[in-house]
């Protein structure tokens, strides 16, 4: 499951999860996704169970993924470098992360 900003769309155009059994996704606003905090948090805690919950809301993802720890939740943090070090790559780049 990916949490992130609505104009994110990470992974679309590309192969990144082509391997995935399936992708869903959580859409927060595309700035200040802190002011969507509490609603955010609670769709997580709703459809994240048994899910490898992805945050990619910047500052946000940070104090999400604190906080929902310790409720058991399978949680990475930190995700858009990482995504793009991967399409760098896979379009024939260099790009080291």
């Amino acid at each position: 499951m990916i949490v992130e900003g609505q104009l994110s769309r990470s992974g679309v155009g590309n192969d990144l999860f082509a391997n995935a059994k399936s992708v869903q996704r959580i859409l927060g606003p595309a700035h200040n996704a802190f002011a969507q905090y509490d609603a955010l948090k609670a769709a997580i805690e709703k459809f994240g169970p048994g899910k490898l919950v992805l945050l990619m809301l910047g500052p946000t993802a940070k104090a999400l993924v604190g906080e929902l720890a310790a409720t058991g939740l399978q949680l990475g943090g930190h995700w858009p470098h990482r995504f793009g070090v991967a399409n760098g790559f896979q379009m024939g780049g260099d790009q080291q992360g």
